[in-house]
């Protein structure tokens, strides 16, 4: 027999938040780790006691975004729309069912209520928790990847770096002149030539495709990450030193095995996941 659903869309249920979230769920993971109650003693400072209305808990506001950076979220209004409708985002922001979600335009006066060395402060605490449950080991490997820019030079524009050396490699090249090659064989590396007209561009080559000049960041590293005054992350991209064995990025991109072990604490997420 063919069923038929009754729906009523105003029926009034007890639920219990806790219950719709499996034991393995990602968010209930995280939850077992970290501890985010020290943010209330962090941000203390940054409020008048006793003057105005309650604000929005700290750990609250931390908790969300959290969840924008694990989910992709990447602006307020769409962080704060998902928090009202996902049980277990809910949940991991400690906000029950008759809890009002804080409008977008909060979350933006937070941030500059709290100011770069909150949110640095809040990204060391929370490193350190995971460094205590094992969750970031004591020697880690460096992500690398690269791009090639094609720069505004030919090969013909290189020059040696030596002024005796170059001056003899011009007149090599003035004698080869209206021959069938029209060029004198020479070698060429970033230690010993640079461009004429694009100082800044370097020797590269990509496996299949001829040599030729690109801009001077094929190889970069991350270096370090920096916490910004809207607490959004930045990741410092450091390009490979002139002479360095250039790293075909994406031939190698996800080679080394890693583990992200990444927060974000902004509505500005740079680091590729």
């Amino acid at each position: 027999m063919q069923g038929l659903h009754a729906f009523e869309p105003k029926a009034k249920a007890s639920i219990d938040l806790e219950s719709f979230i499996a034991e393995d769920h990602f968010l209930r993971q995280i939850d077992r780790v970290l501890d985010l109650k020290f943010v209330r003693e962090l941000t203390a400072a940054r409020y008048v006691d006793g003057q105005g209305r309650p604000s929005i808990d700290p750990e609250v506001f931390f908790r969300m975004q959290l969840v924008a950076y694990f989910y992709g979220i990447m602006t307020d209004r769409r962080l704060c729309e998902e928090v009202r409708y996902n049980l277990a985002y809910r949940w991991f922001c400690r906000l029950s069912l008759e809890d009002e979600v804080p409008d977008h335009s909060s979350l933006s006066r937070i941030r500059d209520r709290y100011g770069e060395n909150i949110f640095e402060a809040a990204f060391r605490a929370i490193v350190t928790q995971c460094k205590q449950k094992g969750l970031v080991k004591e020697h880690c490997r460096v992500m690398t990847d690269a791009t090639l820019i094609a720069a505004d030079a030919s090969l013909n524009s290189l020059v040696h770096n030596d002024p005796q050396q170059a001056q003899q490699e011009a007149e090599a090249q003035r004698q080869r002149r209206g021959t069938i090659d029209g060029q004198a064989q020479r070698t060429l590396s970033n230690q010993t030539h640079r461009s004429r007209t694009d100082p800044d561009a370097t020797l590269a080559q990509k496996q299949g495709t001829p040599r030729q000049l690109h801009q001077a960041h094929p190889g970069c590293v991350i270096a370090a990450v920096r916490v910004g005054e809207r607490g959004e992350v930045h990741a410092h991209m450091h390009p490979a030193s002139r002479g360095a064995a250039v790293i075909a990025g994406h031939a190698e991109h996800g080679s080394v095995n890693t583990q992200r072990v990444g927060v974000s604490m902004g509505g500005h997420r740079d680091l590729d996941p």
